[in-house]
């Protein structure tokens, strides 16, 4: 089947925890929650060209290389589609004048570029600023120029500049949403179309526009009741958001799902109803970001080995130590740290304990932001404490029970962190199906040649398995069935294959998949993370078989 009748195919098929069905009705029922957040995250992370570069200090001026793409395609396309004489005439005249503006661009950015280098001779603090001033200027105009040009698709400039053609829609399938998704979509963002240009490699920055827009969506709560400000939407729709955030952009999906479900779900699912009431409200609407911060240099796999001591006096608490990795912990407002409290406890884990921690509390501070291979743009870092002053009411649990608190929440955490990975194989099925049916080679488009045509087909099978499987996972928690070992899994095998894929995306383009022009080198490096971070592979392979192990041995 093919065009808007096509479906994805699939069986009624049972995870271990409730499991559902995955059929064609999915793509109906949930689309909009998608292509919203989807195309607001497009808009708003599209590249900004008033960043200097950490390493070379030049302008990223990759805006502006596929700004002027898209103005100079725009006159090409139209051109091909008319046909008399007088039609063409006009299309050649505003083909002209986009080369004009483009050029004109182009003067803006040389002249900032040779004022970082001016400054950098002689360490010119101040030229910088004016050069940032002036890049922002010229990215400014340059967006506000394509932002008039309509255009529909779902797919980026890179990956149709060369033929011209708008790109092709999405025809993915979902699974069914929360009634309270139509009030979220209907009064939320109207449904943009695609801005042209490819995402900017961030680095060091939350961004603040979009970080408060899902925030008016109603976004950062997906999980919380609404009468703290959450939406209500259950596990199911949390996932969906952060995969698609994360196909847009994998390390603002990180930084989402570290903020929703690692801080303001742990929250939601442990605090008292004072500490609910105090902090949810402002973590849901966006104007404050959350992290979780329970690794260290020394305990990483082996968390219950943490040395972060939180020792009492009186009424409150005071903790000496550092973390490590903390995702979000340089941007944080508000962290949910663990801590030992009893280290005369028995057993090591018996002796944590999980405290509500507010960013500017004296003896609490952030360290370096980690220099990382990917996922650039989620700011990454150290935290420390010395004697840092945490009053009693600030402990989410009950002391000495943080492990409670921590395992309640590990299973919901794999699960919903799955769903980056998912994202990413998004990302690079979009990049390498319309690249190999642009590119030709030996007079063919290379996506016509049997072996690039198994890769797709494998891709393409790999992305449906996965997405099945994490729904179904999802729908399961929502049914009150969360099962440890799916948990694991889901995020395990989604992790893995979004590496192969990206390495199937690189593969597809061959030298241009080589370069960062592209964005799978990128792909690539955000997707390993995920084989890394939230446990190991290794672990979650070593919780799937003790639970095999305690299902089969338990006589």
């Amino acid at each position: 089947m093919a065009g808007k009748e096509r479906r994805m195919k699939g069986s009624d098929w049972k995870d271990g925890g409730g499991g559902g069905s995955f059929n064609h009705q999915l793509l109906e029922n949930s689309m909009p929650l998608r292509q919203t957040v989807f195309d607001v995250a497009q808009k708003e992370l599209a590249p900004k060209a008033g960043t200097i570069d950490k390493e070379n200090n030049f302008a990223d001026l990759r805006v502006l290389k596929y700004g002027s793409a898209f103005l100079l395609q725009k006159g090409k396309f139209w051109k091909r589609n008319h046909n008399t004489i007088q039609k063409e005439k006009l299309l050649e005249k505003q083909e002209s004048e986009a080369k004009e503006e483009v050029q004109s661009y182009k003067s803006l950015v040389a002249d900032a570029n040779e004022t970082i280098k001016d400054a950098m001779k002689i360490n010119d603090k101040k030229g910088l600023e004016i050069a940032q001033t002036m890049l922002e200027a010229a990215c400014k105009k340059l967006e506000e120029r394509i932002g008039k040009v309509e255009f529909r698709g779902s797919k980026p400039a890179f990956a149709w500049k060369e033929s011209g053609k708008p790109p092709r829609k999405n025809h993915l399938q979902l699974p069914n949403r929360d009634s309270n998704l139509d009030l979220l979509v209907l009064g939320g963002l109207a449904q943009h179309d695609w801005r042209v240009s490819q995402l900017r490699h961030r680095v060091h920055k939350i961004h603040w526009v979009f970080w408060k827009q899902l925030g008016d969506l109603g976004m950062l709560g997906a999980t919380v009741d609404q009468a703290y400000g959450g939406s209500n939407l259950g596990y199911l729709n949390h996932i969906l958001i952060m995969e698609e955030i994360s196909r847009a952009c994998a390390a603002i999906g990180l930084s989402y799902g570290a903020h929703s479900n690692l801080c303001v779900n742990q929250i939601h699912r442990n605090g008292t109803e004072e500490q609910k009431k105090k902090y949810l409200p402002k973590l849901c609407s966006g104007h404050h970001i959350g992290a979780l911060a329970m690794s260290e240099t020394g305990s990483g796999s082996d968390v219950v080995s943490m040395k972060l001591r939180a020792e009492k006096n009186k009424d409150y608490y005071v903790l000496n130590g550092n973390k490590f990795w903390i995702t979000n912990g340089p941007d944080a407002d508000l962290l949910v740290v663990y801590a030992r409290t009893d280290p005369t406890a028995t057993l090591p884990q018996h002796g944590i304990s999980a405290f509500i921690i507010e960013k500017g509390r004296a003896g609490f501070s952030t360290a370096q932001k980690l220099d990382k291979l990917g996922m650039r743009g989620s700011n990454t870092g150290e935290l420390i404490f010395e004697d840092c002053k945490v009053p009693s009411e600030n402990i989410l649990g009950a002391e000495n029970k943080g492990i409670y608190v921590l395992f309640s929440g590990l299973d919901l955490e794999r699960l919903v962190l799955a769903s980056g990975p998912v994202g990413i194989m998004q990302a690079c099925c979009d990049v390498a199906f319309e690249y190999t049916h642009i590119r030709k080679q030996f007079n063919k488009r290379i996506g016509e040649f049997q072996l690039i045509q198994g890769k797709l087909a494998d891709m393409y099978t790999t992305l449906s398995a996965c997405r099945s499987y994490l729904y179904a996972v999802a729908r399961a928690c929502d049914q009150g069935h969360i099962n440890g070992k799916d948990c694991a899994g889901v995020i395990l095998y989604c992790a893995e294959k979004a590496t192969q894929l990206a390495l199937d995306a690189i593969q597809c383009l061959g030298g241009n998949g080589y370069i960062n022009d592209y964005p799978c080198g990128r792909l690539l490096r955000d997707a390993k993370l995920y084989e890394i971070g939230a446990g190991t592979s290794e672990i979650r392979r070593l919780v799937i078989g003790r639970a095999l192990n305690k299902e089969y041995l338990k006589n």
